[in-house]
Parts: structure tokens; sequence; C-alpha cells
């Protein structure tokens, strides 16, 4: 029987590289905490870049960031969202998330070593180019930077911290 965890935060939003686990973290978070998972990649998977060019990527960028507004827009639930990985490469997506209510909302950077796991995934550009790109921008927005060592049940002990240690500053 699980316990019942009560947080303060009501929308955790996960961001990372690609097959970095913010889909499975964001289940496993779903299930403990009781929340509604949002996996933007599936949301918006009809919409991936067939040639790989600019334009098509600029456009699923695009798309994303109206399924992550709409989703974040929904105030009578709790949440995990599970972002895409290049999600804040995307100018609106990214003050979307700088700006969001820090009362209310969670971001949580999940790390894992690229080496680990290799997949088809389709990519605007190498894993390394990717990261070197992207890594500043996960850094300046999350409130929380989580090594995916698949030890989920720490990362609810530190989002427990998190959300107490926010209370306190109150």
């Amino acid at each position: 029987m699980n316990k019942k965890i009560f947080l303060f935060v009501k929308n955790i939003i996960l961001i990372g590289m690609p097959n970095s686990g913010k889909t499975y973290l964001g289940d496993y978070l779903a299930n403990e905490l009781n929340y509604k998972l949002y996996d933007i990649d599936e949301y918006n998977k009809h919409n991936l870049p067939i040639q790989n060019t600019k334009k098509e990527w600029l456009q699923f960028r695009k798309n994303e960031y109206e399924i992550i507004k709409n989703i974040m827009n929904n105030k009578n639930e709790n949440k995990i969202i599970s972002t895409g990985g290049g999600c804040i490469e995307y100018p609106y997506t990214y003050n979307l998330l700088l700006n969001i209510d820090k009362t209310n909302d969670m971001i949580i950077h999940i790390i894992k070593s690229h080496e680990l796991e290799k997949n088809n995934q389709t990519l605007s550009d190498n894993w390394q180019n990717l990261w070197l790109k992207r890594a500043k921008y996960y850094f300046l927005l999350s409130d929380l930077n989580y090594w995916n060592n698949i030890k989920y049940n720490s990362l609810i002990d530190e989002i427990k911290m998190y959300d107490n240690h926010k209370i306190i500053l109150k």
C-alpha cells in the first residue's frame, strides 16, 4: 500500500537531454504522487521531422510549445510534464518555463550519461553538439538537478526536501 505524499508543488516539469529518463521518471512520479502524467513526446510524435530540416524542427518546436502551454494552463490538476529534450531551444517555451509560478511549479533537470544507452531517436544534431547547445539552459531553468541512476525513491525525497524548503522561505 502506497503512503499518501502531500506536496505544495502542483506541477513538476521534467527537462533534460533525449533518453535521459524523463518519461520513465515521469511515470514513476505520477504513480507515487498520484499526479497526472503528460508525456509531451507522445502528444507531439506525429509531428516529428521527416526530412530533418530546420523548417521542420521549428514547426515541431512550435507545436511542442503549444502543447506545453495548453497543459500548463489547466490549473485544476496536479501534473507531471515530461518535456521533449529540445523544448528549451524554442524561445517561447524557454520563456514559458522561465516564468512559471515558483510557488506551485518545479522544474527538474534529469541528467544521465549518454554513453549508457544508444537508441535510434531522431535528433536535430549529434548528442555532444546538442548537449553543448542546451546544457546551460537546462541548468538555468531547473530547481533541482537529478542524476538518473535508477534509484527513483531518492528523487521523491529530493522533491519533498525542495517542497519543504519553499515553505520555510515564505
